[in-house]
């Protein structure tokens, strides 16, 4: 028993070093895939004769072995290309790992026989796996409980099918596919079919829609060849004798789709992008904005093509191929995005002081990079991605445009620019706006904008004399306290001179200016609160009100607590009287608009019967 066992072990290593040696050639399948193979199992004679005794036990009786051990085929050799015509040949079933037999019906050579639902035949391949003692082909005989099979490096016998060596849990039974040929796609450059068992000489053939399909006829085999843009699939027939003929077999075939493949999102280096599967003749290709074809052009002919990125836009564009021309047949559209755009980063002002940095951010690499500074003067770093600048001699306020010229591979080329101010900065806004209500002794913060550093100057806040305390006269955020009542303007410029460290002197800008309205009193009396049945409320009390006399309209309103207005009434200043016996108990809250500021006088009112 364990001889046995030592002389299995030396079969098997022998069996598996034949196996990884075998590929000397390619043999094909019907549909002329390559399938390796070689003419010799490597097997020793010792091998060969253990084996030879072993596999005879498997035959029926003895004069059903056919042949005995030899190197020269094995089963699938046997099954797949011996049975079919062709010569001994030894075929592994996969190849490093991948499948090799597997090529004779996924190519569509073969295809699966629905053995238990249709009737018995002969010569059917019958795979019983990939793996271990699954790795076999076999074939059917005339009896449905009989196959012959190559057993391995053994003897060619006829078997039981259920009295083998190998795994018959899990069979596939494969019959050659009554019309052979390339791919069931089939595209405008044609696919040849062929009719394997043929009854007649002459062999005709039709396709159900010709709209999709031009066919060779009479001749096995046939050319068909996609035409049109149409898609869809049809029935490939062969007859016998003539198109009226029986019917000999039938395939399914589908009609190939053009498809538009290239690498995105796109920059402005460019991408290539080709129509896969393309009728013969011109392809028209259209794209649109923001994209562009070489020398700027918007439509081209060639296949493949390269398409580039312009300008900054973000938005995606549209890139289509057409036969022959614009008007021709569309044969694909894909959409196509750009990559992040090139911008330059750096101040949006270069103050009295003159010296900036700006830096040129690209997405892909560029061929050159050419400056202009516009009404500054560039410092240094001219070619690169980041200039140094300064500002001249002329004082004046203006603008500016700082622009990199980018030329890429394939001559593409694209302006980046970026606009920014010279000289003293503008005030753009002061916060808060407008009027601002507030009482003696009180602080109000203004903030003026843009936020300026010390090299690009200060600001100059202004009050009436005597009105404000200020906190910080030269930032542009200052806290102002005011020790009078009244309507009072908050003005503030930017402020640039030599005495305070600049390099040259500019006349300070023009105020922006705010107000504030400065009330010593209390808000508008409001009597009595809580109330039950007339609430009385007077207008045009505070010193900034008596100032603007009759000129004032006031607007007094009364709200519930959910933000409704339940009673208004508006006078030229002195008393109004809302009557809320019907109101029920609760808290209220009174606006008093006094025509100057947007925000109200809010009071708390408290009805009470």
């Amino acid at each position: 028993m364990k001889k046995n066992i030592f002389v299995m072990l030396i079969f098997l290593q022998y069996y598996s070093y034949g196996q990884n040696a075998c590929f000397s050639f390619y043999v094909q399948t019907p549909n002329n895939s390559d399938v390796k193979a070689c003419l010799n199992g490597g097997f020793s004679p010792s091998q060969l004769q253990y084996e030879d005794t072993k596999s005879r036990t498997y035959a029926i009786s003895p004069s059903h072995v056919y042949e005995g051990a030899t190197n020269d085929y094995n089963c699938h050799g046997y099954a797949w290309h011996m049975k079919e015509g062709g010569s001994k040949v030894w075929i592994d079933n996969t190849d490093n790992g991948t499948g090799n037999v597997s090529k004779y019906w996924t190519d569509g050579s073969y295809e699966i026989y629905d053995y238990s639902n249709l009737p018995h035949i002969d010569n059917l391949k019958v795979y019983y796996g990939i793996s271990g003692d699954s790795d076999h082909t076999a074939i059917t005989t005339s009896d449905p409980d009989i196959f012959i099979s190559k057993m391995g490096y053994g003897c060619r016998v006829a078997h039981y099918s259920n009295h083998s060596p190998y795994d018959d849990s899990n069979l596939t039974y494969y019959r050659k596919a009554p019309i052979t040929g390339g791919s069931n796609v089939v595209c405008y450059d044609g696919t040849q079919f062929r009719l394997t068992n043929p009854s007649s000489s002459t062999i005709y053939w039709t396709v159900s829609d010709p709209s999709l399909f031009t066919v060779t006829s009479p001749g096995n085999p046939t050319t068909v060849s996609r035409i049109g843009s149409g898609t869809g699939s049809a029935t490939l027939t062969a007859y016998s004798g003539s198109t009226n003929g029986p019917i000999e077999a039938q395939k399914i075939i589908t009609a190939c789709k053009p498809t538009i493949n290239g690498n995105d999102p796109i920059c402005y280096n460019g991408s290539e992008f080709t129509l896969n599967d393309p009728p013969s003749g011109t392809i028209y290709w259209t794209v649109t904005s923001p994209f562009v074809f070489a020398n700027n052009q918007s439509s081209t002919t060639d296949n493949p093509v390269t398409i580039y990125r312009t300008g900054t836009s973000t938005a995606s564009g549209t890139l289509k191929a057409h036969s022959v021309n614009a008007s021709g047949v569309l044969l694909d559209t894909k959409t196509i995005t750009p990559s992040t755009p090139a911008a330059i980063s750096g101040p949006s002002l270069v103050s009295c002081t003159g010296n900036a940095i700006y830096t040129l951010s690209l997405p892909c690499s560029t061929q050159s990079i050419t400056w202009n500074a516009g009404s500054l003067s560039i410092n240094s770093g001219q070619g690169s991605s980041s200039i140094n600048v300064k500002k001249d001699t002329n004082n004046t306020l203006q603008s500016t445009s700082i622009s990199a010229s980018c030329v890429f591979s394939g001559g593409n080329s694209v302006v980046i620019s970026k606009t920014v101010e010279i000289g003293v900065p503008r005030i753009t806004s002061l916060s808060p706006s407008g009027t601002t209500n507030t009482t003696m002794g009180s602080s109000v913060n203004f903030i003026a904008y843009p936020s300026l550093s010390w090299s690009e100057g200060g600001y100059e806040w202004l009050v009436p004399s005597g009105v404000g305390i200020y906190q910080s006269k030269y930032n542009n955020s200052n806290y102002i306290t005011f020790t009078q009542e009244g309507y009072f303007p908050v003005m503030v410029r930017t402020y640039m001179s030599t005495a305070e460290g600049h390099a040259c002197t500019i006349s300070p800008g023009t105020y922006t200016t705010s107000y504030v309205n400065v009330s010593y009193y209390s808000p508008s009396p409001s009597y009595p609160n809580p109330v039950s049945d007339v609430l009385t409320v007077e207008t045009g009390t505070t010193v900034s009100a008596k100032a603007q006399g009759a000129n004032l309209t006031y607007d007094v309103r009364l709200y519930d607590a959910q933000g409704n207005l339940l009673r208004q009434a508006s006078n030229k200043g002195g008393a109004v009287q809302f009557n809320v016996s019907a109101l029920p108990d609760g808290i209220y809250y009174l606006h008093i608009y006094d025509g100057v500021s947007s925000t109200p006088e809010m009071q708390q009112i408290v009805v009470q019967h």
